[in-house]
């Protein structure tokens, strides 16, 4: 049976939710061994043979480091890894997915879109439950989201928000642009320009003032179809591209290559 360890330094519940997602599918179709360490709590993994790092005696964390697992996967946001790390690579295969391509790698180079693998990166494409609990705790209670940077971690939490029914408004960004599609969440526009009016441009009719009062609740009408229609766009686009089976499927045999296996 394939088997591996899992360090994840990845912290927000959405990320938590995208590993769980995929680690439950390579165990439940691939027969896939997965022991999970976290360096924080374990909520969101509660499913899966998941670990708090900072639970366990210094003995346990020793036998560990020092044990047979001949494979260990490193999830984090940079280049960042716990201090023996160094240690588990003398001894075992080891990959590497971090949220962004920036500073050195600490085992097989690998991301979560193709817009970050702009060296050569494997990419493991991120994985979403197809419903989502409009009770989960951090999905937004309002029909928009909006995303201050568009990074990875930006578009996790916007396709689940997607997949919920709910509008993401962002900056532009290749990452949202494929894991959301281009027509799946509305761009925010940058106006900053401080375009100055002319005269005539600030003049408006008593007639047409009285016409965009008239329309105001037609408006929003159609603002909240186009939210609507924005988000399953999205949902589309995530469903379409996004499937479990695939990310587990490509992991899967990921691993056996790292291990000089066959798959």
């Amino acid at each position: 049976m394939l088997s591996c360890v899992w360090y994840v330094t990845l912290k927000r519940a959405w990320e938590t939710a995208v590993l769980s997602c995929i680690a439950s599918e390579m165990c439940d179709k691939f027969e896939t061994q997965i022991t999970i360490y976290t360096q924080g709590g374990i909520e969101g993994l509660e499913k899966l043979n998941a670990f708090s790092w900072l639970s366990l005696r210094s003995v346990e964390k020793g036998s560990i480091i020092l044990g047979k697992s001949k494979l260990w996967h490193l999830w984090s946001y940079a280049d960042e890894a716990p201090s023996w790390w160094s240690i588990i690579r003398t001894r075992a295969r080891t990959m590497h997915t971090k949220l962004d391509n920036i500073g050195s790698w600490r085992g097989h180079p690998s991301v979560m879109a193709h817009a970050l693998a702009n060296s050569g990166e494997t990419v493991i494409p991120p994985a979403f439950e197809s419903m989502v609990d409009n009770n989960v705790k951090w999905l937004p209670n309002t029909n928009d989201l909006h995303l201050k940077n568009g990074n990875m971690s930006d578009a996790l939490l916007g396709a689940y928000a997607s997949l919920n029914g709910t509008r993401v408004i962002a900056p532009h960004s290749a990452i949202l642009d494929e894991i959301l599609g281009s027509s799946g969440y509305t761009r925010e526009e940058n106006n900053d320009a401080g375009i100055e009016l002319n005269n005539k441009d600030k003049i408006v009719s008593a007639a047409s003032e009285e016409s965009n009062l008239n329309s105001d609740n037609n408006k929003q009408g159609e603002a909240h179809v186009s939210s609507s229609g924005i988000a399953s766009s999205a949902r589309h686009n995530i469903q379409q591209n996004f499937q479990p089976v695939d990310s587990a499927k490509k992991l899967v045999l990921l691993y056996h290559r790292i291990l000089g296996e066959k798959g």
